[in-house]
């Protein structure tokens, strides 16, 4: 055994001697941005272990690469874990496949290794990869998977006690990752506002759930000429918090007005800007859909999605209202993915709604699902009336709904018989402020008229442009669609609208060569479209 272990020394000897010859400058800036990071920290910190950046993977082949650098506190030992892009483990790395060179700065010795490695070809869209040994001062990445169980959660050292960010250890997070993350103890965190300016996203995420961040859309220097300070000066208050006391006694009480049951966590996301001894404002994506997520404490496989929805609560009006949401699995649980524009208190129902009517209807299944997502109603005696025809206002409320809008647009000046005080009012407004809806050419947008199948169309395709999902089509393939529909030339204006909601799949031909076009849309045609939009923009599952 002596020889061989000789053997090795001499080759691994030799090995570095000529690694030690190769340039080192092509490593300088890595070198010099791990120095920086390190040297504002503690010089003795745990040991633990870091996410990996620059990765480099490719999937037809299985095989990954990446750089490990280590300090002077542990030069020995590194490992990497492999996990696919859901957090599961695949498979270690040991070191004794790298090839290692060090460099010294202000008196710190670093030690880099390059990784290779491969895992099965054409099984992981992504993988992750977590090297041991490392300490936190040499990355400042985002959390381990799920079920990781050791060391230190890297970014755990961004946030200080009194839940402040480190200024340069937040750069570093955000520029290094276009997917930042950063977990937090506590129910908020303070962010420097101009240590996020170099940044893409970044998700900052609790027990509770988390909220991610569009930083590209965030206007640090109008949220500081709004305070009246320099952005140097200027905090991103982000918080995640669940509701308690009357607060959540009032969600509740909302949730049984729908029919609804309260499942898991009641929480309020709040993203301000603030300063020392300014009031806090909050802060604006434009019309840009933010996801936030809440952990439910419920497995999985019992969620149902046809009966489950994410709701957005009113405190004005202590209502509920429908905001677009998808579930997933994490780990045995469940949490609960919401879109929407702007921030409030959101929770997550549980419905079993019906009507009267519909037992035998063909759409039974499509009006009762989004009777469970707050998104249609019935009237007070219980029926839907699925064949009844549906007025411009009436589906100009049910898209607003869809898109998890709330309408707060009062002004009447778009249409001259949008009178103040319609139960439409503020509706109708709102839809024209977002441009879903045009009026006539004398200004009026005829409220109580019965919508056709065109512009029920165009209404849908125009929503789907609003959720980011537009659907466009060009001069040929729009005669392409319309072509095997023999009343195809009865379309007056909106031929393009019409092709883009065929081809996205929201609209069918009332048979295989007609699509009425100029009927009137009944409830149960209106209630179809609106499940299909909302699961083309994959607002709902």
């Amino acid at each position: 055994m002596q020889p061989r272990q000789s053997n090795a020394n001499q080759k691994r000897e030799k090995r570095e001697k000529n690694l030690f010859k190769k340039p080192v400058m092509k490593k300088t800036s890595a070198i010099l941005s791990t120095a920086l990071v390190a040297s504002v920290l503690s010089p003795v910190i745990a040991f633990a272990g870091s996410w990996l950046n620059n990765n480099s993977y490719e999937s037809s082949t299985g095989k990954f690469a990446t750089t490990v650098s280590t300090d002077v506190y542990n030069p020995a030992g590194v490992s990497v874990k492999v996990y696919d892009q859901n957090g599961n483990y695949i498979t270690t790395v040991n070191d004794a496949t790298y090839e290692r060179y060090e460099t010294t700065v202000s008196g710190a010795t670093y030690y880099y290794y390059d990784v290779t490695g491969s895992v099965t070809a054409n099984t992981y869209s992504s993988l992750k990869l977590w090297a041991d040994g490392v300490t936190d001062a040499v990355y400042v990445t985002p959390a381990p998977p799920a079920g990781y169980g050791g060391g230190l959660f890297p970014g755990s050292n961004i946030v200080n006690s009194d839940g402040r960010a480190n200024a340069a250890l937040l750069e570093a997070l955000v520029k290094n990752n276009t997917n930042a993350e950063l977990k937090i103890s506590g129910e908020f965190v303070l962010l420097p506002a101009t240590a996020l300016a170099a940044g893409k996203n970044l998700t900052i995420f609790n027990d509770t759930g988390s909220y991610t961040l569009p930083l590209d859309k965030l206007d640090i220097d109008a949220h500081a000429k709004a305070l009246g300070v320099d952005a140097k000066d200027l905090w991103i208050r982000v918080q995640i918090a669940k509701v308690s006391g009357d607060a959540l006694t009032a969600v509740q009480s909302a949730a049984k007005e729908v029919n609804g049951t309260v499942i898991g966590d009641s929480v309020d996301f709040k993203v301000t800007a603030e300063t020392a001894g300014k009031t806090a404002i909050d802060v604006s994506f434009g019309q840009t859909y933010v996801k936030r997520t809440i952990n439910i404490d419920k497995g999985y496989t019992t969620i149902n999605t046809n009966t489950n929805t994410a709701a957005v609560y009113d405190p004005a009006t202590q209502t509920l209202s429908f905001v677009p949401s998808t579930f997933g699995a994490k780990g045995e649980k469940a949490e609960v993915v919401i879109w929407r524009v702007g921030n409030s208190v959101y929770t997550v129902l549980e419905s079993n709604n019906s009507f009267t009517d519909i037992a035998t209807h063909w759409a039974k299944g499509n009006i009762e699902l989004l009777a469970n997502k707050l998104v249609v109603d019935g009237y007070e005696d219980g029926s839907f009336g699925a064949e009844r025809s549906i007025t411009r206002a009436e589906f100009a409320a049910l898209i607003v709904r869809a898109l998890g809008i709330t309408p707060t647009v009062t002004s009447n000046t778009y249409f001259t018989d949008v009178a103040t005080g319609q139960w439409y009012t503020n509706i109708v407004n709102t839809a024209a402020s977002a441009g879903l809806i045009d009026g006539y050419a004398d200004r009026t947008f005829q409220p109580n008229a019965k919508i056709n199948r065109e512009e029920l169309a165009a209404l849908v395709v125009r929503a789907m442009k609003y959720a980011g999902k537009e659907v466009t089509v060009d001069a040929t393939e729009q005669a392409s669609l319309l072509t095997k529909f023999t009343d195809a030339k009865q379309i007056v204006w909106g031929q393009a609208e019409v092709a883009a909601a065929i081809k996205s799949g929201i609209v069918d031909g009332m048979t295989d060569t007609t699509l009425s076009i100029r009927s009137d849309a009944t409830r149960a045609q209106s209630a179809t479209m609106l499940k299909r939009f909302l699961e083309k923009t994959d607002f709902i599952n």
